[in-house]
């Protein structure tokens, strides 16, 4: 493989990890507003492929994240 073409594909790892923490951030304001309307973590959770468990844990990150920043 060349120098271009490494460099090439490595641009591109680069530019879809970044667009997947968007994606998974963007993600994660859901759930959590989902959580904060009372929606049912089961109905959440089987709409966003997760279980119940991981939706608790992206809520509490959340929440101290929201912490650190103000």
């Amino acid at each position: 493989m060349d120098d271009q073409t490494a460099r090439r594909l490595l641009r591109e790892v680069r530019r879809t990890a970044a667009a997947l923490d968007t994606a998974k951030a963007e993600r994660n304001t859901a759930i959590v507003a989902a959580m904060e309307a009372g929606i049912a973590r089961a109905e959440i959770a089987k709409a966003a492929t997760l279980s119940t468990q991981r939706l608790k844990q992206i809520r509490r990150e959340c929440l101290n994240d929201h912490t650190a920043s103000g």
